[in-house]
């Protein structure tokens, strides 16, 4: 093989390798709470949150939703909708977190990147 030959082939396989991406699967979890407070905000005093009550998973829409039962308005929920491509926040109130938490080992996942949603529905433990 040329010299030339073999930095073509160098460059092609690097241009290659850098513009294939390997799709690894991102699992997501609805975070274990929203940022509404149910205990006054004071400076240097520790603040509760509510927590996660339940959750639902589309799977043709690639986006899960996470229910939080409100503190302000008793008996309805901030719902967080969450969605692929980063587990970004697609939708919801203004108490809800940025973006879900990524599962590394992908077992407690809602959304399990290109498999879909884990379940339609759940609920958790209190």
């Amino acid at each position: 093989m040329s010299r030339p030959t073999l930095y073509l082939a160098l460059v092609a396989s690097l241009l290659l390798a850098f513009f294939t991406r390997v799709d690894a699967a991102e699992c997501f979890l609805c975070p274990v709470h929203d940022l509404e407070p149910t205990t006054p905000v004071v400076k240097n005093q520790p603040v509760s949150y509510e927590i996660l009550d339940h959750w639902t998973c589309d799977a043709a829409a690639e986006t899960f939703t996470c229910f939080y039962q409100s503190y302000a308005n008793p008996g309805t929920y901030n719902n967080c909708t969450y969605g692929e491509p980063y587990g970004l926040l697609v939708s919801g109130s203004t108490f809800c977190v940025g973006g879900a938490p990524v599962e590394s080992k992908c077992d407690q996942a809602i959304l399990q990147g290109t498999s879909g949603c884990m379940a339609t529905s759940g609920t958790t433990q209190r």
